[in-house]
C-alpha cells in the first residue's frame, strides 16, 4: 500500500510538471508572437535609442521637418529651446548614424508639423533616408493632418491618422462629432490606419472597428502597460504598441 501511494505522488508530479512546462511554453510562444508589435515610445534621445535597438523590434521618434536644412529635426515641443532627452534636437541621420541596428528596426515618425508648405520636400527627404538605411517597409509616417498623408501612401509608406486628442469621460455630443471628423478624413483620403492613446481605444474599436490601429501607453506602470498587452493579444487589427520604457 505505501509503494503504491508512492507510485502516484511521483506520477501526481510527473503530471503537474508536464502541465507547468506546457503552460511556460504557451507563455512564451505567445511572447514571441507579439514582440514584433511592441515598440519603443519616444526614442527621441540617442543614448535611449542605443539602449533600446535590441530590444524592441521598432522606434518611435518625435519629428519636425526642418526648411532651412531640408531635413527631419528630432523634438517633441518645437517651441520649446531647452535641449533635454525629450527635445534633443538632432537631425534625424545624426540620430540615425548613432544605431548599430538601424537596418533591423522599424521606424515610427511622429511628424509634429506636417503642412502643404512641407509635404513634398519631406516625402522627398524621407525617400532618402528609406534608401540610405534600407528601411523599405518598415517606416509609419503619422500625422493628425489627414490631408497631406496620401502622398507618403503613393510612394509605399505606412501613414496613419493621429486622432483627435480627448480626456475621459467623454460625452455623447462629443464623442459623435469626432467620430464624424475621423469618418470625414476617411472618406477624403482612404487612411486604413489611425492612432491614439491606448485609452482611446474603445473609442477606436467602437466606431471604427474594421480600420488598422496604433497605441501608445505612456505610463510606466506595468498594470497599465499589460493593459495594452492584452488589447494587443485580442485584437489583431492593432498592428503595433508602443510602450513607455526607462
Amino acid at each position: 500500500m505505501g509503494d503504491l501511494k508512492t507510485n502516484m505522488n511521483r506520477i501526481f508530479i510527473i503530471i503537474l510538471g508536464c502541465f507547468l512546462c506546457i503552460s511556460c511554453q504557451k507563455t512564451i510562444d505567445t511572447k514571441q508572437i507579439y514582440t514584433h508589435k511592441v515598440w519603443l515610445h519616444r526614442a527621441n534621445d540617442i543614448a535611449k535609442a542605443q539602449k533600446f535597438q535590441y530590444k524592441y523590434e521598432g522606434l518611435e521618434i518625435d519629428v519636425y521637418f526642418d526648411d532651412s536644412l531640408h531635413s527631419f529635426i528630432i523634438k517633441h515641443d518645437f517651441g520649446n529651446p531647452q535641449k533635454d532627452a525629450t527635445n534633443p534636437g538632432y537631425e534625424i541621420s545624426q540620430w540615425a548614424d548613432s544605431l548599430s541596428n538601424i537596418e533591423n528596426i522599424g521606424l515610427w515618425l511622429d511628424f509634429k508639423n506636417l503642412s502643404d508648405s512641407n509635404k513634398n520636400a519631406a516625402l522627398k527627404k524621407l525617400i532618402e533616408l528609406r534608401k540610405q538605411y534600407n528601411l523599405k517597409g518598415k517606416i509609419y509616417v503619422e500625422s493628425n493632418n489627414f490631408n497631406c498623408l496620401p502622398i507618403f501612401v503613393d510612394e509605399d509608406f505606412a501613414v496613419s491618422y493621429y486622432i483627435p486628442y480627448f480626456s475621459l469621460p467623454l460625452d455623447s455630443i462629443k464623442e459623435n462629432r469626432i467620430a464624424t471628423e475621423i469618418n470625414q478624413a476617411i472618406h477624403q483620403t482612404g487612411i486604413t490606419t489611425i492612432s491614439g492613446y491606448d485609452y482611446q481605444y474603445e473609442f477606436m474599436k467602437k466606431h471604427f472597428p474594421s480600420l488598422r490601429k496604433l497605441l501608445w501607453v505612456t505610463s510606466f506602470e506595468e498594470l497599465q502597460q499589460e493593459k495594452g498587452l492584452t488589447i494587443l493579444k485580442q485584437d489583431t487589427l492593432v498592428d503595433i504598441l508602443l510602450l513607455a520604457d526607462k
